[in-house]
């Protein structure tokens, strides 16, 4: 399967020989042309596509100006700290949602790239490093990544990237070159780490296939060599648990909205991962399957493929086989116990999918190989890229396309509530929505106020306009019929010497109240108010939303 000979012995084993030159002497303007085409779409996303809440909370994290409150927000957040410190620099050059979302588009271009170079190293045929980059660059998935605020791109780029350098580590790949490459996937694999956590998976899905590479080629083993290739991962290793203890472990409880995802006891282990499994294949792939026995049927037909694969190929080609095989089952493993969501959104599941694309790159390549006519080859090939092109341009044309911010419509009807207030006091929910529609202004650190409950203090400006920003750090979501919330508000308007301050509170999910309860809701906040010696001058209730603007007692209007 991997051992018993180099991976270029092994392609040249193949009838279809002369194409690995002809491969390596492809143009790359080919290539450029695909990245070129694939851009299109994420471009037009990345200027018309509302950005999702968590990018504009990793974008406030990275506009921190006081490092203190950078590493707080870091560490209160669920990612490692690089992709903040590259968002850092973005911002220093706009504050637009375009250059917030140029790092994941340009990791995008880099990452479809890397993705033909590395069939080039394992495919015999000239077709199939190029159609692997157009599946990956065209595909829906890699898209909507593409123009997410997130690090999951970042990390698919630098996994691609180690991965380029990890198959000259194996047998059939070129010794002059291998130290170099074994210093570079330490370094790109130590990138990956500190973009994203999914990459602990691939880390070890990489010594999986290193080790197996090892007892395959047995015979001829120079021991010096496997044990520098494992030397590799210390200091990955090194920095995968420094992570852990700084910062992994305080983030183990796994969120409400991925618990269909973790193994719960409430379903068998076989229906959960046959489930998650299904759900994962949706996600990745371009046709979507609701029906389970189908869904077996396809799963049997692509085990099947996967046994092809090993049966067939006698070098490094098989090893994106064995990452992908390895990765799921970490993922399903992880998911039965709780750790990681198992068949998630898609961002959760993506790391799979370069893998997934370049095993198929071998598979076709296999296939290529099996075709002895060159017309004939060529002619399959455009019609398999005419194919991809069709679905990618439909699945394109059905993906939702959503031009407005979000809760643009509270945010407005707060600016006609309270048109222009002093101050707006936020809970931590809210100053992410307040932020959506403030990010283009500068935010300044001022203080911690002097009072019980952490607030501090920000001044916001934008050419000529000034406003102030309470930022209460102990809260998720303000409780209006919470004494201690009234207090707050009284002891931040006498800490921070207002003379009013306004409240901006938006529920994440949509709601109403009778008008039985909007009446009771109203009366028993004005109660509490009047008990913190505060007068309300606007009190705004907007289904289960509140703009209100407060002052104290007796102050002049």
């Amino acid at each position: 399967m991997i051992g018993g000979g180099t991976a270029d012995s092994a392609v040249r084993a193949i009838p279809e020989a002369r194409p690995v030159r002809a491969a390596h002497r492809q143009p790359d303007w080919w290539l450029l042309g695909i990245c070129a085409l694939a851009a299109i779409p994420s471009i037009y996303l990345a200027l018309t596509q509302f950005m999702e809440y968590d990018g504009f909370w990793h974008v406030f994290i990275a506009q921190q100006d006081n490092w203190r409150n950078f590493w707080f927000d870091y560490k209160n957040n669920d990612h490692p700290p690089l992709f903040y410190l590259l968002l850092k620099l973005a911002i220093k050059v706009s504050r637009s949602v375009f250059v917030y979302r140029s790092i994941p588009i340009a990791c995008d271009l880099g990452s479809i790239y890397l993705t033909a170079r590395i069939a080039r190293k394992i495919c015999a045929s000239r077709f199939a490093p190029l159609l692997a980059a157009l599946v990956f660059g065209l595909s829906i998935s890699t898209i909507e990544i593409s123009v997410s605020v997130r690090s999951y791109m970042l990390a698919a780029f630098f996994v691609l990237l180690s991965f380029y350098f990890f198959l000259d580590l194996l047998p059939g790949g070129n010794a002059d070159s291998r130290g170099r490459s074994r210093v570079l996937f330490a370094v790109t694999l130590l990138l990956a780490v500190s973009s994203h956590y999914s990459t602990y998976f691939y880390v070890a899905a990489c010594g999986a296939a290193l080790a197996i590479s090892a007892v395959f080629a047995w015979p001829s083993l120079r021991w010096k060599t496997w044990a520098a290739n494992f030397l590799a991962f210390v200091p990955v290793a090194w920095l995968m648990r420094y992570y852990y203890r700084t910062h992994i472990r305080l983030h183990t409880v796994t969120d409400d909205y991925l618990a269909p995802y973790s193994y719960k006891g409430n379903e068998s282990k076989p229906e959960f991962l046959i489930r998650n499994l299904q759900s994962a294949f949706n996600f990745l792939s371009p046709w979507r399957i609701e029906n389970r026995l189908e869904f077996l049927a396809v799963l049997g037909v692509l085990v099947l493929i996967g046994a092809a694969i090993l049966l067939m190929v006698r070098s490094r080609a098989a090893i994106p086989l064995i990452v992908l095989a390895v990765l799921a089952a970490e993922l399903a493993w992880a998911g039965l116990h709780g750790k990681y969501p198992f068949g998630g959104l898609l961002r959760q599941q993506y790391i799979l999918f370069p893998f997934l694309v370049l095993t198929i790159a071998v598979y076709a390549d296999r296939l290529f190989a099996l075709i002895r006519n060159r017309r004939a080859a060529t002619a399959i090939a455009v019609l398999m890229a005419a194919g991809m092109l069709s679905a990618a341009g439909y699945r394109f044309y059905r993906f939702p396309k959503i031009s407005g911010e979000l809760f643009t419509r509270e945010m407005n009807r707060f600016d006609a509530a309270i048109p222009h207030p002093q101050a707006v006091f936020l809970d931590q929910f809210n100053l992410i929505v307040f932020f959506t529609h403030h990010h283009q202004w500068k935010w300044t650190f001022d203080r911690r106020l002097v009072m019980a409950t952490p607030v501090d203090e920000y001044s916001l400006s934008r050419g000529n306009n000034r406003l102030t920003v309470l930022r209460d750090r102990s809260r998720w979501m303000f409780d209006f019929a919470d004494p201690g919330f009234f207090h707050d508000v009284a002891d931040a308007i006498r800490s921070a010497r207002l003379k009013s301050l306004a409240v901006f509170s938006v529920q994440p999910v949509p709601g109403a109240m009778t008008p039985d309860q909007q009446d009771a809701f109203e009366q028993k906040a004005f109660a509490l108010a009047g008990a913190e010696h505060l007068q309300i001058r606007k009190f705004v209730p907007d289904g289960l939303n509140v703009y209100a603007e407060f002052a104290p007692a007796g102050a002049n209007p």
